[in-house]
């Protein structure tokens, strides 16, 4: 029972949260948007064995619309332990369609953006298995328009 219960594994967890609040910067003019701001992404390991990963992509989104994307290096979070990683974002809405509701969400005073992530790698358990996971994020920021300040942030 015990070999069995040690050979278990978990898919490691993926968040982001805002790590500087004094670093929001926010333009906007009409149906445009500028933002620069630093993220701390972490990525936590429940496992019993190191979770090692490739490097991988964090894509922020406007209504499903890609705004900027962070490359997350190459790294290693150990046993039950939480790996962060500080990253620069830079989001611009310039490619968005002419259609999109960007003006009045920004006259309304929020803004409303995603983040998607997926990073794959393995866990290794007791020295001898390696197994393959994933580490998965889903989250949603929102953004007052009025202060440059973020809202809200939840993460899946």
């Amino acid at each position: 029972m015990l070999a069995s219960a040690a050979y278990l594994s978990q898919d490691p967890e993926g968040e982001t949260r805002r790590k500087n609040p004094h670093s929001l910067h926010l333009f906007h003019y009409n149906a445009f948007v500028r933002h620069n701001h630093q993220h701390q992404i972490r990525i936590k390991n429940t496992n019993w064995g190191p979770y090692k990963f490739d490097a991988g992509n964090v894509t922020f989104l406007y209504q499903d619309t890609p705004v900027g994307t962070v490359v997350v290096p190459k790294g290693k979070a150990g046993m039950r332990g939480t790996k962060k990683i500080n990253v620069d974002v830079s989001l611009n809405t310039v490619a968005l369609p002419s259609s999109s509701t960007l003006s009045s969400e920004l006259s309304g005073g929020v803004l409303t953006l995603t983040s998607e992530a997926t990073l794959t790698g393995k866990v290794g358990l007791m020295l001898i298995v390696n197994k393959k996971k994933s580490a998965s994020m889903s989250c949603t920021i929102q953004i007052d328009v009025s202060t440059k300040t973020v809202k809200s942030l939840e993460c899946n």
